[in-house]
């Protein structure tokens, strides 16, 4: 038994080091994010927290086409709709940088706008790469990308002494800079471009275009909305009259925890492609992949509750400032991690083309919680109430997701599928 287990450690050695590598990114990106809002303070922090979100979400303005690329990748069987497929979301990438990029200059009135747009426009560059790499099983060229990033904000951060909110948005953008140089050279070796030059791509895009949007979009909306269970709050209350000393701690909270929550994303992120094969052709059962994958997230919530309580007293000891930030903290964790779980219910969707299934479930929840934050804060006279009401409230949403999708997938007889719908 040990001399296997040492077999299948060693056979997927790789995604050892890419976990590895974007631990390390992860670090490095928490180091700056700690730093920042201890140097600012909770309430320059919180004047912030529509700049981080624009961020956050600056990945929807392309409408899932990055998903799209992978659903695709594991269906397509011919290397030139590959080809295609590929070429097609760079340029959609592109074209939608300029967009992201006018959008967030409406949409954010700090100082530090034009930065925090520039962030914008090269993040979604950098996924398109990123995502290329990812189809590919790439792993070790992913990390150089994203590694370049974080490694030039953390050195220019640190190395000038960077005290306030503009100066990390400020390398930040620099960072990416370098990030969109490195997936440029990484990607030459497809010869992509070569594909304008071809009528048979144009072809390729017409015939399919309003398949690839639909498809897109769909995704995209499903991407979008599972985050709002976390993030939609702080959105709200920094709008509000709401005490920005409170929205600091949250908006931290929010930091570290998705740093921490970070760290579930890398191997689900690499294997979505091949377990969207494997179910879909029927060599990976639903019910198996469902209750091996809540055994191993239960774990992972139990794991960061009794991290959270190992790292509490070093917590508030470096941002003593931030004296409600544990609270927060806590059910924002166990949040991330429920949320993080929908990859589940996502990656089965894909599989059997029940997108469209998925997606109303979604929608009922995330709507209905909406309709709540919007009815708290005309309710409740004790405004800082939902300092602690708001939180909670995602918490049972993301819960609800999970049993709403699992209900509909059993009713739909998803459980008993073996091939592509």
């Amino acid at each position: 038994m040990l001399q296997n287990l040492k077999q299948q450690l060693w056979k997927h050695r790789s995604y050892a080091y890419f976990t590895g590598f974007r631990y390390l990114e992860f670090g490095l990106l928490s180091l700056c994010f700690f730093f920042v809002a201890h140097r600012s303070g909770p309430e320059e922090y919180g004047n912030a927290a529509r700049s981080f979100l624009t961020i956050t979400y600056s990945a929807f303005f392309v409408l899932g086409v990055n998903q799209l690329m992978v659903k695709k990748f594991a269906i397509y069987e011919e290397e030139w709709q590959k080809s295609y497929i590929s070429t097609y979301n760079l340029l959609y990438n592109m074209a939608f940088a300029a967009v992201g990029f006018g959008l967030t200059l409406l949409l954010i009135d700090q100082e530090y706008k034009y930065y925090v747009a520039c962030i914008v426009a090269l993040k979604l560059v950098v996924e398109s790469f990123v995502s290329l790499k990812r189809v590919y099983q790439e792993k070790l060229q992913i990390n150089l990308i994203y590694l370049t990033n974080a490694s030039l904000l953390t050195a220019l951060y640190f190395g000038t002494q960077g005290a306030t909110v503009h100066d990390f948005f400020k390398y930040w953008a620099i960072g990416l800079s370098l990030s969109v140089l490195t997936g440029v050279m990484l990607t030459l070796k497809y010869d992509l471009w070569k594909n304008l030059f071809k009528v048979s791509f144009y072809r390729f895009v017409s015939a399919n275009l309003i398949d690839f949007l639909k498809n897109g979009a769909t995704l995209a909306i499903i991407s979008a909305f599972t985050p709002l269970i976390g993030t939609s709050d702080k959105y709200f209350l920094s709008y509000s009259s709401f005490d920005k000393e409170l929205l600091g701690n949250m908006q931290l909270a929010d930091n570290v925890a998705a740093v921490v929550a970070m760290g579930l994303g890398p191997v689900a992120f690499i294997i979505t492609p091949i377990l969207i094969g494997k179910l879909s052709k029927g060599q990976l059962s639903v019910k198996h992949f469902y209750t091996q994958g809540y055994k191993v997230y239960t774990l992972i919530i139990l794991g960061f509750c009794g991290l959270l309580l190992l790292t509490s007293p070093v917590l508030l000891s470096l941002f003593s400032d931030f004296d409600q930030l544990l609270f927060p903290l806590a059910v924002y964790l166990i949040t991330r991690s429920i949320v993080a779980a929908l990859f589940m219910g996502s990656v089965v969707s894909m599989a059997f083309s029940k997108e469209y299934l998925y997606l109303k479930q979604i929608l009922i929840v995330v709507v209905g919680y909406l309709l709540l934050q919007w009815g708290a804060f005309l309710l409740v006279d004790e405004k800082h109430q939902l300092f602690y009401l708001l939180p909670v409230a995602g918490l049972v949403a993301a819960v609800l997701m999970h049993v709403m999708i699992y209900r509909s997938y059993r009713v739909n007889d998803v459980f008993e599928k073996k091939e592509v719908v």
